[in-house]
């Protein structure tokens, strides 16, 4: 193809003739396809992204966990254990979540106290009668 034939396809195409050999074969490629238009209707907008916030009764959780303990360390885990369960029942009832949770904790709380008051009772009197009757402790 002569030069000029070439320079008169870059001018009808609203172009400089500044061409080089490399940038020849971008002539003969077709335009780029246009974007497709939108889908038909309208949409709802996108709600706003940011954290969810969470319900969650921390107050039964600590009930059951401070229940559980009181087994192992008496009275330190047993009363805040019954403490946590009666303030997470009141916020289950408000309508927080764990209102199970908070209830198995307030009787793994009582039971715990109970049993180791029980278990320190029977070691002060067994310690009171030994005292009092040393003969009979064997």
């Amino acid at each position: 193809m002569p030069a000029c034939a070439v320079d008169d396809r870059i001018r009808s195409r609203g172009l400089t003739p500044a061409v080089t050999p490399s940038t020849i074969h971008l002539m003969d490629r077709p335009p780029p396809p246009t974007p497709l238009p939108p889908p038909p209707g309208t949409f709802a907008p996108a709600p706003p992204a940011g954290p969810v916030p969470q319900r969650d009764n921390g107050f039964a959780i600590a009930a059951l966990v401070l229940g559980i303990l009181g087994f192992v360390f008496p009275l330190i885990c047993g009363v805040p254990a019954i403490v946590f369960g009666v303030l997470g029942r009141a916020r289950a009832k408000e309508g927080g979540p764990n209102g199970g949770l908070a209830l198995a904790g307030l009787i793994l709380g009582i039971v715990s106290t109970v049993f180791w008051v029980l278990i320190f009772a029977i070691a002060f009197i067994g310690a009171a009668v030994c005292n009092a009757n040393p003969g009979s402790c064997a």
